[in-house]
């Protein structure tokens, strides 16, 4: 870890420039907040004081107008999220920061989405951040020394094309940029394990925005990862699952009384009427007896086709079909009916064969009725073998995860 710029390694610069942070800040900085925090927004727009101080006012009044203060003191986790949202804080690394497991790849995104409020989502979230930083302070004067930042180690097992769903990135994308612009500089490092080549797919898309700073911080682990995270973090700060030698107090190895799991979220919690919709469809009218159809030229096997749509009034028919030799069309997606008026539908289909496809909304089978019809579709190419190596951080590719 790199200390430049954190108490004890400030050049004279560095701490002319906190000093000067904090005389442009008198009218606002309160006693909770010391150089350490002061530090991170400085190190976080790399000391430019118009910059730094911009940002820590942006963040002063974020937290007034989310009233953070007051979630974390009367924040009651809604029953579904303490059951589902899964994750926890273990022990230490190497150089005493708090460790903690997120299980993102089992998380069911759809099913939260559906379940809580976005609003309510954002107050959990901004709870669960808190928590953070109360930990990393508790580590702090455990230890009585410096401690500023966590270690996330984020298990991919179980990563679908569910996380490719739009509002589920949406919601994934504001995690983030409210994590880069109030919680800077808490995050040390994030170990990927379990990582797929559905992964790298998923980081394509939501590279654009996670900050270059944030991506350097990232380490994928391959096959030999419950060996290679030791590299990182001792044995006995982690469950036996993830590489290390602790146990529950019954012998559980993913030691469950403090990593909370996932999965698939029940119907039952579902709010009700809730619909949860990409933002920006395209809008089309579709006349009685006709139909709509897009045509893609495919050029590399296993390329994603996602898609999602919704109509104003009364069914639709969807279908996808290759266009094969002399023009014959072949299903690859049987013509189906669904009830896009009261339910968005959406869904991918994985394409084994290069080729071209069509994606047909059909309303040929009403003769009475036009249809308005919102939607997207989006094709995803994988990635290269070549192009997957590239965002092995660590250089540990070893192509057995591949197969």
């Amino acid at each position: 870890m790199t200390m430049s710029g954190r108490i004890g390694c400030l050049t004279a610069q560095q701490k002319d420039t906190l000093d000067k942070f904090k005389v442009n800040l008198k009218d606002v900085l309160q006693a909770k907040h010391d150089d350490s925090m002061l530090l991170r927004f400085l190190r976080a727009r790399k000391f430019d004081l118009k910059k730094s101080e911009d940002m820590f006012r942006k963040h002063l009044k974020w937290r007034e107008r989310n009233k953070v203060d007051t979630i974390m003191q009367d924040h009651k986790q809604p029953e579904v999220l303490e059951k589902y949202y899964g994750g926890g804080f273990v022990g230490v690394d190497k150089e005493g920061c708090p460790v903690r497991i997120e299980p993102f790849g089992g998380r069911d995104i759809k099913g939260l989405l559906h379940s809580v409020k976005g609003s309510d989502l954002m107050r959990n979230n901004i709870w669960i951040l808190e928590t953070f930083v109360k930990r990393i302070q508790d580590e702090a004067r455990k230890s009585g020394r410096p401690i500023e930042q966590f270690t996330s180690i984020s298990d991919m097992e179980g990563l679908d094309t569910d996380y490719m769903w739009r509002p589920g990135l949406e919601f994934n994308k504001q995690i983030t940029l409210m994590c880069e612009q109030n919680y800077p500089e808490i995050l040390k490092r994030v170990i990927m394990i379990n990582v797929k080549p559905i992964f790298y797919t998923l980081y394509n898309l939501t590279k654009h925005f996670v900050n270059e700073e944030t991506r350097s911080k990232f380490i994928v682990l391959g096959s030999n990862w419950r060996e290679d995270i030791l590299q990182y973090v001792d044995a006995d700060q982690l469950p036996v699952h993830y590489g290390g030698t602790m146990t529950d107090s019954d012998g559980n190895h993913k030691c469950l009384s403090l990593v909370t799991p996932v999965g698939k979220i029940p119907n039952s919690y579902y709010l009700k009427g809730r619909q949860v919709i990409s933002k920006n469809m395209e809008s089309r009218e579709i006349k009685r007896g006709s139909a709509l159809e897009l045509q893609y030229v495919i050029s590399r096997p296993g390329s994603l086709i996602r898609y999602e749509f919704k109509t104003e009034n009364y069914d639709l028919s969807f279908s996808i079909k290759a266009i094969c030799e002399k023009g014959k069309r072949v299903d690859v997606l049987k013509k189906q009916r669904h009830n896009c008026h009261m339910v968005p539908e959406d869904g991918q289909i994985t394409l084994e064969q290069p080729g071209t496809y069509v994606i047909r909304f059909d309303n040929s089978d009403s003769f009475l009725r036009g249809k308005k019809l919102s939607y997207w579709v989006e094709v995803l190419e994988p990635l290269r073998d070549d192009e997957m190596r590239e965002y092995r951080v660590d250089g540990a590719y070893d192509g057995t995860e591949f197969d």
